[in-house]
């Protein structure tokens, strides 16, 4: 993941340089924090980086995730893919989720992808009247859906965001609307 990160142009985070980067990789190394001022005079924090997973504060409001997938090529050779997620929080979160060869050629994400309807985040509580369920699932507009990679596995977390919404309309929601969870197959996340 270091050399990936080091070489990601970078027209993909215009704000954070290659030297940025490189310096954050030092710094990681030489167990220090890996904060860096980027473009925009603000503090981007390297968090985390393994041999395939990279979790990077980029700003107050934006989060950046990559994860090394192993994926097995049309010619049947193995390679690996990058799966980069960017997360804005503006209040609420949405991420972006964007999938590249190793060499930095953009992919054909729903190709990697199948994300999960907006059914698959609910659950109607036995106790709750059809008309109750279906009002409290019409808050959720417009639809904004946060993703998050994990360190550990080739998992992802897809949560909804609850944009424009109350603190009570929130707390209406608790229990029902619940995160999904997608795995790698070495394929695609399903």
């Amino acid at each position: 993941m270091t050399d990936v990160f080091a070489n990601m142009p970078d027209s993909l985070i215009p704000y954070i340089t290659r030297n940025n980067r490189l310096d954050c990789i030092d710094f990681k190394a030489s167990k220090m924090e890996a904060i860096v001022k980027n473009m925009f005079d603000e503090n981007s924090e390297l968090i985390t980086i393994t041999d395939n997973y990279l979790n990077m504060k980029l700003s107050e409001s934006a989060r950046l995730e990559m994860k090394l997938l192993p994926c097995i090529s049309v010619e049947g050779d193995s390679i690996q893919i990058i799966c980069k997620v960017v997360t804005y929080n503006a209040p609420e979160a949405e991420s972006e989720i964007v999938f590249y060869t190793t060499s930095w050629k953009q992919l054909n994400a729903s190709e990697y992808v199948s994300m999960p309807s907006f059914d698959c985040f609910w659950i109607k509580p036995d106790t709750m009247t059809l008309v109750k369920y279906n009002t409290l699932r019409s808050y959720i507009d417009p639809i904004m859906i946060e993703a998050s990679l994990s360190e550990n596995d080739y998992s992802m977390i897809l949560s909804l965001a609850k944009p424009l919404l109350s603190k009570d309309d929130k707390k209406q929601l608790e229990g029902l609307c619940i995160p999904q969870k997608i795995r790698w197959n070495g394929k695609m996340f399903k």
